[in-house]
């Protein structure tokens, strides 16, 4: 059997700093779907120092996943290899080139609504369609837990097999925008989420729900696309992660709506601060607004200065949002018909 080593990396500004993000992980289980529901998830971490000019100690976590033999018969999700104990016997016999035969023809015995079977022929191929997919989630959901903290993105990945050792170094977003300095985070506060609740949460609004045709996983993958695109774009990207939490699909005055909601969610985001958001989306759609807008081409004059503030506001109410909705259980915020907000569980969809 096969183990995968996923490293984690932070860099903090101080040993308190390090000990606390890592109290958030303790508890943390990769638990994805498509790396097979049942799988536990062995979890360490090692702080040491690390000299630089911004960063004094270096947090590292160490996830071990448990994977088929590569080398042997290729990889199989759990529930699939629990169905079909003789599977592996079989692809051992197998050809390589009519591997994936038996596979499909496996595949049309599974229930498809329900499980497809997972099949990956090596390590490169679970590592580029399945295992950065992962990371891309766990990136996110740092991102959610650590209140906008930008650099949670920075993985190695080890294989060891049959005394072979394969190395990589994956960064799951790169767009590092500075979340956590705005200084909308005074008024609601910086505190860290445990991991494992933004875990369970994110898994439930993606999968769960999707039976339910609901679009539950609109803001997540919202977020997705904030935390990997130019400042401009991510302005797009944040309003329409925020209008499908706080506003109804055919609900018209999506700007009023969310004036009237997100400041009493998110007390750190003000109604001119939607206003603005609308604002420049419009100049931006209508093209009244400059293509790109600071980016390294570009100066830095004190409109484009405010622009890109703007940009980050946005994502960081974004980030806010989801935050409450992981607080809460919820999926959802609504008018409660007095003016206040409501949160909208489950049950609620």
């Amino acid at each position: 059997m096969g183990k995968i080593i996923v490293q984690q990396f932070f860099f903090c500004q101080s040993f308190a700093e390090a000990v606390e993000i890592g109290k958030t992980y303790a508890t943390f289980k990769i638990h994805h779907y498509d790396l097979g529901r049942g799988q536990t998830i062995t979890f360490r971490k090692t702080i040491r120092k690390f000299s630089s000019a911004s960063y004094t100690h270096l947090l590292t976590l160490f996830f071990s996943l448990n994977c088929g033999d590569f080398s042997d018969y290729g990889y199989i999700d759990p529930v699939s290899l629990k169905r079909y104990p003789e599977l592996p016997d079989i692809l051992r016999n197998t050809p390589d080139d009519n591997k994936l035969d038996v596979i499909l023809e496996y595949s049309h015995k599974s229930d498809a609504l329900f499980h497809d079977l997972i099949y990956y022929v090596d390590f490169d191929q679970y590592y580029k369609y399945k295992l950065q997919k992962t990371l891309d989630q766990i990136a996110l959901a740092g991102t959610i837990a650590l209140a906008g903290r930008s650099h949670t993105n920075c993985f190695g990945v080890q294989y060891e097999e049959r005394g072979q050792a394969l190395e990589r170094n994956y960064f799951a977003y790169e767009a590092f925008t500075p979340y956590e300095d705005d200084e909308a985070w005074t008024s609601q506060g910086r505190k860290y989420l445990l991991m494992a609740d933004v875990w369970n949460w994110m898994q439930n609004a993606q999968h769960k729900y999707v039976w339910k045709k609901q679009n539950t996983s609109v803001p997540i993958t919202a977020l997705s696309y904030v935390m990997n695109r130019m400042p401009i774009e991510q302005l797009i990207y944040a309003v329409i992660g925020l209008e499908s939490v706080y506003v109804s699909k055919n609900q018209k005055h999506k700007q009023e709506q969310l004036k009237l909601l997100l400041p009493q969610a998110c007390p750190g985001i003000t109604q001119e601060d939607i206003g603005r958001f609308y604002s420049l989306r419009s100049e931006l759609i209508h093209g009244d607004l400059p293509l790109p807008v600071c980016s390294e081409e570009t100066h830095f004059d004190p409109e484009s200065m405010l622009n890109r503030q703007c940009f980050t506001k946005a994502g960081v109410a974004l980030i806010m949002t989801l935050r409450t909705l992981v607080e809460h259980n919820a999926f959802r915020i609504r008018n409660n018909g007095a003016g206040g907000i409501r949160y909208l569980q489950e049950s609620d969809l």
